[in-house]
């Protein structure tokens, strides 16, 4: 509008009835973090392709040069890719410094997690020649930002700020002749301050903790997104809360947490459901009407589990409160009418290895050990705000959730009829078994099946969030860490072999040997299986919050070491201040050194024979 417009003619602003509660932002904001931001590594040029094979492979890029990503101004001709590799996967966006010789200049960025490999062999899932970027597991995403030079022989300096990617390699195009000074990545997300800290003597493992928080950083925007780059980006409930508590020791994250408890009571269903996503609209409600899922277990109990966990890490009750009417709603109400089952069974343990993962026999089990587990939660959540009723209302839930397991999965000699992973450390964890020799057949039910599997999980999201914290409860460290230490296919470390520098989606997204997974569903950037995390802060170093009395004014500091690593440094800024603990073996004797912060006490738990 120009000096001097007149509106005269314009009519005033209609009033719009609105019933809705309008209230202050709830948990942070997203923001670009600039002490993450990253330099590209390397900058490839190229030209053409060669060795193309039709129907067989695409072939190789031409390249023209490539060297580090610092190393001076990179001339690109119309016609012309360049490939800038930013060492690491991200979420947020790129910036390009340039200079364009003519106005009207188009300057194209694309992005991409992976590039594609082995002269493109269509057998391995590639999409385009080697070298190129791999862009098929964004399925419909673009992922694409345009730029039109305003002047010539100007610089100028671009980055988009109304959306965001998940990417590691940025291709830029041009349809003239630019100059590019840089191209550099902004990373963008709620965590506002990082909270905790890992580190060992384990290179592997120090990279698959890093894996983990590049992973957080990425999803938490805004909600907790299962992926950042596809076309979905939604805030899946199975995905939050395995790794709620992983995703609280690593930052700070109760403010961002409660947040997403209120988009879960906005969406939560006539019937009393927390649904599968929240929130639940666009894209999630017309993919889940159409699939027929909205209440899966796993997912819908995420309602109860989220806010058990902020409340068991921070110690404040107003969790509960807040959210108190709503998860009895989804206990009294939807829980109580799916005659003691639970919540539906489309995902099961989702991309587990063993058998068929949603198997309707193991997933059955599943859902009345999540039902069985709600109910713990939920007295002792109600006994924490002193409704005692309630408390003893749910106790008597969980154990007619518990007789209905024993009928439906326990032998008469205490072993389980189904003895899956999964099914075990359910039935481990919250004590659904008879007696104490019960619990021995299915302890060595566990341990047998590890052993027969080569020492590797076979869990999928739900069984992978309690393997090691479950194994190290019943006395077992000793396999935790062999699963931890694991490099083979599945585990956590046969991904950072692949060269992964976030979670990825599935054990074996990609591989050198055979190439890329399933097209359909294929993220590079998931997070559900840094849950792995959770055990380092709480096991391996052995900083737990208070179980007894929730949150860390008194907690516990019993690390569990083993020899297969020489030192473990862990670090969390509780609410209280930063508690340190660490361990290492020195001349074969284990040496413990701890920081407890003040007006806060804490009971310590060395293990006596640890230097043997």
């Amino acid at each position: 509008m120009s000096a001097g417009f007149n509106d005269a003619a314009w009519p005033n602003a209609a009033a719009y009835p609105y019933s809705g509660l309008i209230t202050a932002q709830i948990g942070p904001s997203v923001r670009v973090r600039e002490d993450l931001e990253l330099d590209a590594k390397t900058v490839t040029v190229y030209d053409g392709v060669s060795e193309q094979i039709e129907g067989v492979q695409h072939g190789v890029i031409h390249v023209i040069s490539q060297k580090p990503g610092g190393d001076g101004q990179v001339i690109l001709e119309k016609g012309q890719t360049a490939i800038f590799d930013m060492g690491q996967n991200f979420a947020g966006w790129a910036r390009i410094q340039f200079l364009a010789g003519q106005a009207d200049t188009i300057v194209k960025l694309r992005y991409a997690e992976m590039l594609n490999d082995n002269k493109g062999l269509i057998s391995r899932g590639n999409d385009g020649p080697e070298g190129s970027i791999y862009t098929k597991s964004l399925r419909t995403a673009q992922a694409s930002d345009y730029y039109i030079a305003n002047a010539s022989l100007r610089p100028q300096t671009y980055h988009p700020s109304h959306t965001f990617h998940g990417f590691r390699y940025v291709e830029v195009t041009a349809s003239a002749d630019i100059t590019i000074d840089s191209v550099s990545g902004m990373v963008v997300t709620s965590v506002q301050r990082d909270a905790g800290l890992i580190e060992t003597s384990n290179k592997d493992v120090n990279q698959l903790y890093s894996n983990i928080r590049w992973g957080q950083y990425s999803n938490y925007i805004s909600v907790p997104t299962d992926c950042p780059q596809r076309d979905e980006r939604q805030g899946w409930g199975a995905d939050t809360q395995v790794f709620s508590i992983a995703g609280m020791y690593n930052a700070e994250s109760k403010a961002f947490l409660t947040k997403w408890m209120q988009d879960m009571r906005d969406s939560q269903l006539q019937n009393g459901a927390y649904t599968d996503v929240a929130p639940y609209s666009g894209w999630a409600k017309e993919k889940l009407t159409r699939t027929g899922g909205k209440e899966d277990f796993g997912w819908t109990d995420a309602g109860v589990i989220v806010p058990y966990n902020i409340y068991k890490m921070s110690g404040d009750k107003t969790i509960i409160e807040e959210n108190y009417a709503s998860m009895k709603d989804f206990m009294d109400r939807f829980m109580a009418n799916t005659d003691k089952l639970g919540g539906k069974h489309g995902y099961g343990d989702w991309l587990g290895f063993e058998t068929n993962y949603t198997d309707k026999d193991v997933t059955t089990l599943h859902a009345i050990s999540y039902f069985a587990w709600d109910a713990l939660m939920m007295a002792e959540m109600a006994e924490a705000i002193g409704e005692t009723a309630d408390a003893e209302k749910y106790k008597g839930v969980y154990e007619e959730e518990k007789a209905l397991y024993i009928e439906k999965n326990v032998n008469d000699d205490g072993s389980l009829r189904r003895a899956e992973q999964a099914t075990c450390l359910f039935a481990l964890k919250c004590n659904l078994l008879p007696n104490e020799a019960s619990f021995e057949k299915v302890r060595g039910q566990l341990l047998d099946n590890i052993e027969r599997n080569g020492d590797r999980l076979q869990t999928g999201f739900l069984g992978t969030a309690v393997i090691m914290q479950t194994l190290t409860e019943i006395g077992c460290s000793d396999v935790a860490y062999k699963l931890l230490l694991q490099h083979d296919m599945p585990s956590w470390l046969y991904s950072v072999d692949q060269g992964a520098t976030t979670i990825w989606e599935r054990w074996n997204s990609y591989t050198k040997q055979n190439g890329f997974g399933p097209v359909d569903m294929n993220s590079f950037n998931h997070y559900a299986y840094g849950v792995v995390a959770e055990w380092m802060y709480s096991y391996m170093a052995g900083m737990m919050y208070d179980k007894e009395n929730a949150g860390w004014k008194h907690f516990t500091l019993a690390p569990h070491p083993n020899q297969a690593l020489t030192f473990v440094n862990g670090s969390y800024d509780s609410p209280y201040g930063r508690i340190t603990s660490s361990w290492k073996y020195e001349n074969n004797a284990f040496i413990y050194q701890t920081v407890v912060p003040a007006n806060t006490s804490a009971t310590i738990k060395v293990p006596v024979e640890a230097g043997k």
